[in-house]
């Protein structure tokens, strides 16, 4: 059994999770807020970073990068044809430069800045780094999305996969960081046919349900790359709502009443979001009433 201290949107740790899931390996996942820098975590990894792996008799595994070459290493002769990494010199260096690209570059310019901005930063106290999302860096990431998604149709249309004939490391490290900015809606898929058909074809895969996962009630990795079920399968909802005492999880609606923009992953209550914002805070075809109930439009 392998313990993975991850958090849910990391981008990093949904890798490391696919991984796992392809394999078919027991996981118990524990949710870390590296922000808040806890000195039990930091004695796991000074790093501070996600994803750390524990496994039995080792000193614990940090980094995406390190545990997947650990996972190969310890894991992958079992897997054959099916081995996240090939045996071929050259075919291994292809994956290893392209993991690098998605967990780096990609990383640095597109994933963790609006991973960061649009949900993190909820969360973090403002001495943390927290408070409202900053409009040019989430412009910027947004922009850098584009050319990263052309050069992956690029490699879809001249592949299979995209380090080569079978599904890689590669494969999963792209995905990865897809599933979390398209899950805030900022991939632009209507750009490049290939990419998109070959993100649905990572997506559809059969992943080998574990343990863990089982207990859940979800498949393992796949449900990563699933949109606003991962949301409620980890539990990070009910805890929101919990801390909201009652508030509603709602998307980036329009609203019958005041047709501007409801900021995606806003905690709305009835009542209260319209008396802290004033605005008001009903779905399309609702409107808000002064005691902070929500009737059909049209209803009297």
């Amino acid at each position: 059994m392998f313990t993975l201290f991850h958090h849910p949107f990391c981008p990093h740790s949904r890798f490391i999770r696919l991984v796992l899931g392809e394999h078919g390996l027991d996981l118990r996942l524990v949710e870390e807020r590296a922000w808040e820098r806890r000195e039990a975590f930091l004695v796991l990894n000074p790093a501070g970073t996600t994803p750390v792996l524990i496994a039995e008799g080792r000193p614990a595994i940090p980094g995406a990068g390190i545990i997947a070459e650990y996972l190969d290493e310890s894991h992958g002769a079992a897997m054959g044809e099916r081995r996240l990494l090939p045996s071929g010199m050259n075919e291994r260096i292809e994956v290893r430069r392209l993991m690098a690209w998605f967990n780096e570059k990609f990383f640095e310019e597109a994933s963790h800045p609006l991973v960061t901005e649009r949900i993190y930063k909820r969360f973090m106290r403002e001495d943390d780094g927290g408070g409202p999302p900053a409009a040019d860096v989430i412009r910027a990431a947004k922009a850098n999305v584009r050319y990263h998604l052309a050069y992956i149709g690029w490699l879809a249309r001249t592949r299979n996969f995209l380090a080569g004939d079978r599904l890689s490391y590669a494969d999963l490290a792209a995905a990865a960081h897809l599933s979390a900015i398209d899950y805030l809606g900022d991939v632009p898929w209507v750009e490049d046919d290939a990419a998109k058909a070959w993100y649905a074809r990572v997506k559809s895969r059969p992943v080998v349900p574990s343990a863990a996962e089982r207990m859940a009630g979800r498949r393992a990795g796949v449900a990563d790359l699933c949109g606003p079920r991962l949301l409620t399968i980890t539990g990070l909802v009910p805890r929101m709502l919990r801390n909201a005492e009652g508030c509603a999880f709602r998307g980036p609606l329009r609203c019958a009443a005041d047709p501007g923009p409801i900021p995606a992953w806003g905690l709305v209550g009835p009542g209260s979001a319209e008396q802290r914002t004033g605005r008001c805070c009903a779905s399309p075809g609702e409107r808000c009433t002064a005691s902070g109930t929500r009737t059909r439009t049209g209803d009297s």
